[in-house]
């Protein structure tokens, strides 16, 4: 039996749903069923987005782990189940952002019509300067993500915004130098850098640069070695 392969039910348990991704035996199974799992999958991992979202919002508001532990809900997210800072941070603005302000986006996550990730980027988009115009559209956002790829699907949302957005200070979503640093648990430090233009062309130099002088120090060290043993 391979580690893919649902264990046998006991004596008397209904046989297994050829259409539950979990129990399928995925190297026995049609393309059809392959196809329908995946599909099945799928669907779930919307709603149990959705019940993510539900459950960190209402953590958030009941200050719980600040209560609890004298943490935020994303620092003990990464403290008691490792989530990545990362993940962390945006798992728990989005929650935040679907229950104070668009019960429309939830709704849609929950209904499986849009995903995570679609659910996040309005979330993100939902700045104070904004706010009014991203609540007023998530019926149009939602519209829109039934019918475009997601690529697509985004470029469309920040133009609709900047387009209602008429005192904005230009196109919404404009690529911006940024730098995010959080501390960890233990005393490491965490960096979420963006860079654009002259300033990202910099440091990526200097960065591969770096990197060819540790390559060729790794070889002289390598090389060095093997004079050494010969």
């Amino acid at each position: 039996m391979s580690l893919l392969d649902h264990p046998p039910p006991p004596p008397g348990a209904p046989p297994p749903d050829p259409l539950d991704p979990v129990g399928l035996e995925v190297e026995f199974a049609s393309d059809d069923e392959l196809v329908d799992a995946i599909v099945g999958l799928e669907a779930e991992q919307r709603r149990m987005d959705a019940a993510r979202m539900r459950l960190y919002g209402e953590l958030a508001a009941r200050n719980v782990t600040e209560r609890r532990a004298g943490l935020t809900p994303k620092a003990w997210l990464g403290h008691q189940h490792h989530v990545a800072p990362a993940t962390a941070a945006k798992q728990c603005g989005t929650a935040k952002k679907l229950r104070l302000l668009l019960p429309e986006i939830a709704e849609a996550l929950a209904a499986g019509v849009i995903t995570f990730d679609h659910a996040a980027l309005v979330a993100k988009l939902c700045v104070p300067r904004v706010e009014a115009i991203v609540v007023g559209l998530q019926a149009r956002f939602i519209e829109l993500a039934q019918v475009q790829r997601f690529e697509p699907w985004t470029h469309d949302v920040r133009g609709l915004i900047s387009l209602a957005d008429l005192d904005g200070p230009g196109p919404l979503g404009e690529p911006t130098n940024r730098l995010r640093m959080t501390d960890g648990l233990d005393g490491e430090l965490h960096l979420d850098v963006v860079l654009v233009g002259v300033a990202a062309a910099t440091v990526r130099a200097a960065l591969l640069e770096q990197a060819q002088r540790a390559y060729r120090a790794h070889l002289k060290k390598a090389n060095n070695s093997d004079l050494d043993t010969a």
